[in-house]
């Protein structure tokens, strides 16, 4: 029988049995699926039951997509290796009868992709998304304290914790030099980046990556889903980037934000929406002030659920971004 514990060792994988984020009966190691996305881990987030019925069953502290019962998918990445060959380090064989014609990798794919017992679990994309070198961390000292400082000035008042939680980066030159990068993942995944400039005249304020450079585009996706399937009370749907983090970061507990990027939304937003509209209780497109006919408009489109509703801004609040943090702890109470 497959030991995962052992094999972790002998890849020479860090073990931790016990400490922060560590549960009795289980082993953790830093998640592989937020390593290869780009994101990093050095905290050990990935538990790994070890004993009882629900032996080889991992998940990420960090991220609710990483989770599953197929322990190869974690051996795959591991040793960076093929389908076929995780799933013999782990059954010692092959047990399969191919249908005629039939792909072996396909097969493979099959088995693991389609678990239905497991949880949120990770499609990894055929190719990766890595962030470029002169991406770099945001601290509040040095080349970089610029970018702290907007943030700042943007009404957040725990610069760092914003910056962990949103994973932020900065980029001093090149491509989207004087920029604030929002990373943007989906299952686990690194799909693509938009990114914010900090010069206060630059034509250009929001710059995507483009279409052909992304795994999947940034209107394709709402923002932060990853963190929003595990549900809550109310979710707001907002149009920028800047709205949705404002408001998600000072929300109670059960209560989130996210954003479709422009004023228009996708039919894979919309599916997203719907998804979600099982795990909140409400739902509210809450969009700029100059945007309250698209409000009445995507609201529309999901007449048939009964939690989903739009607000529109107070008079003189051109968007979310605006709200100071004592705003949006007392103007949403109501919506609560």
């Amino acid at each position: 029988m497959f030991n995962i514990e052992k094999f972790l060792q002998s890849a020479n994988i860090p073990i931790r049995h016990s400490g922060e984020n560590t549960q009795k009966g289980n082993i953790n190691i830093c998640c592989p699926f937020c390593l290869k996305s780009g994101r990093g881990d050095i905290n050990f987030h990935m538990g790994i039951v070890v004993e009882g019925p629900d032996k080889g069953t991992y998940g990420c502290w960090r991220n609710t997509a990483h989770r599953g019962r197929k322990i190869e998918k974690i051996v795959k990445l591991l040793l960076n290796c093929s389908f076929e060959e995780a799933y013999k380090t782990v059954h010692g064989t092959v047990l399969i009868d191919l249908a005629e014609g039939e792909n072996l990798l396909d097969t493979f794919n099959k088995i693991f992709e389609n678990d239905n017992e497991a949880e949120s679990e990770t499609v990894i994309p055929t190719k990766e998304l890595l962030f470029p070198s002169e991406f770099i961390e945001i601290r509040n000292t040095g080349v970089t304290k610029k970018f702290y400082d907007y943030l700042s000035s943007r009404g957040f008042d725990d610069v760092d914790k914003l910056i962990k939680k949103y994973s932020l980066f900065c980029a001093l030159n090149g491509e989207y030099g004087n920029r604030i990068i929002f990373p943007i993942f989906y299952e686990g995944e690194l799909v693509t980046w938009t990114s914010r400039s900090i010069l206060p005249n630059d034509k250009l304020r929001y710059k995507d990556l483009s279409v052909d450079k992304s795994l999947i585009q940034i209107k394709q996706l709402l923002y932060n889903y990853d963190n929003l399937i595990e549900g809550g009370d109310s979710l707001f749907i907002t149009e920028g980037i800047f709205d949705c983090i404002k408001l998600d970061y000072y929300f109670s507990t059960g209560n989130r934000a996210t954003c479709i990027s422009t004023k228009s939304m996708t039919g894979n937003q919309e599916y997203q929406i719907r998804e979600l509209s099982k795990v909140f209780n409400k739902i509210i497109i809450f969009m700029d002030n100059d945007a309250k006919s698209a409000s009445m408009e995507i609201s529309s489109r999901f007449c048939t659920l009964p939690n989903v509703s739009f607000r529109f801004l107070p008079d003189g609040v051109k968007d979310p971004g605006e709200f100071t943090k004592e705003e949006i702890l007392s103007e949403f109470i109501g919506y609560f």
